[in-house]
């Protein structure tokens, strides 16, 4: 773990608590929606490499930047995507799932942007933004999302 990462303990029973650059993707996180599984794959991997970038101070604002117009794009994109496809099969928590992306969407990455840039992506702001980073990925995908593939 990077110095200074602060792990988040997602109170998910048999998923530990780690640091984002310590999140790897594996099959258990696969929905078996090839595209759906790519686009989870991809926030894996930019996740990590920003946490990695961000132990260089200099680089702060490069990541905070970056990951926000990753975030932007993947919420736009791949949140769209998601949501067509648990319509496509009836997915009976499907409003509960796009409240979550709403929330994310109009109120979480505002205020994570909001945040830096009044701190000048100061180390602190940047490790909130990966923090929620890391939680979106434990909590949102690895139940929210792993739970479509159960029901469709």
């Amino acid at each position: 773990m990077l110095q200074g990462a602060v792990p988040v303990q997602p109170h998910i029973p048999g998923v530990k608590a780690m640091a984002v650059e310590d999140i790897e993707w594996c099959q258990d996180y696969a929905v078996g929606v090839s595209s759906i599984d790519k686009a989870h794959q991809d926030i894996f991997r930019t996740a990590r490499r920003l946490a990695l970038l961000s132990a260089d101070e200099s680089r702060h604002q490069w990541v905070g930047e970056q990951g926000l117009k990753f975030l932007k794009s993947y919420v736009v994109n791949h949140f769209a995507e998601e949501e067509a496809y648990m319509r496509s099969i009836n997915y009976p928590a499907l409003a509960e799932h796009a409240l979550q992306h709403s929330t994310m969407r109009e109120k979480i990455i505002p205020r994570l942007e909001s945040q830096m840039r009044y701190e000048h992506f100061s180390g602190e702001s940047i490790a909130k933004f990966l923090r929620i980073m890391e939680l979106w990925l434990v909590r949102h995908i690895l139940v929210h999302d792993v739970a479509i593939s159960r029901r469709g």
